[in-house]
């Protein structure tokens, strides 16, 4: 039982040196349409780039359902301690970059994937497969709320520990550690 804590103390879901998947709205109250955002939040005290970084929907009802949504160009970066969304038209206030997301309502999930190869997954609702969560998948949550990383650079060793229901918040802290 100690070793399975230590264990879980020491996992990880987000890599190193790359901005933190902080917030998904994946099903806005009523139509969807433009509403739907994924915000990075960078908790270092330096910009991180997001050139070539890959922001893929996942469809957990198969294995190996993902499809690209947007990629990083070379002028993106998150800002030090700052936030980048990526979301639809209609995101308030305006995304930093924008893009038709169509994410689904679960069980599903987003991930990033950086030309290092390193890659952030974030999954909500009960999956049939391991590769759409980190450790246990987020809960899935209400129509009109967001999953939110709280504190908004935790990182536990799974989306169940590390996310939560929030009122949605793009470009906003969650919660400072």
């Amino acid at each position: 039982m100690l070793a399975a804590c230590v264990l879980l103390a020491l996992a990880t879901c987000a890599p190193a040196a790359h901005p933190l998947v902080a917030e998904v709205l994946y099903d806005a109250a009523g139509d969807d349409s433009g509403f739907e955002f994924v915000e990075l939040y960078n908790p270092t005290a330096a910009a991180l780039s997001l050139a070539g970084a890959r922001l893929e929907a996942g469809d957990g009802s198969a294995a190996g359902r993902w499809t690209t949504r947007w990629t990083g160009n070379a002028g993106d970066s998150v800002p030090p301690r700052g936030r980048f969304v990526v979301g639809g038209a209609r995101v308030v206030p305006a995304p930093d970059a924008t893009a038709t997301l169509e994410l689904q309502n679960g069980p599903d999930a987003v991930r990033l994937s950086w030309p290092d190869g390193a890659v952030e997954v974030v999954g909500w609702g009960a999956h049939e497969f391991a590769e759409y969560a980190c450790g246990p998948p987020a809960p899935d949550v209400a129509p009109g709320m967001a999953l939110a990383r709280v504190p908004d650079d935790a990182d536990l060793g799974a989306n169940a520990l590390d996310f939560r229901a929030a009122t949605p918040s793009p470009g906003r802290a969650n919660q400072p550690s």
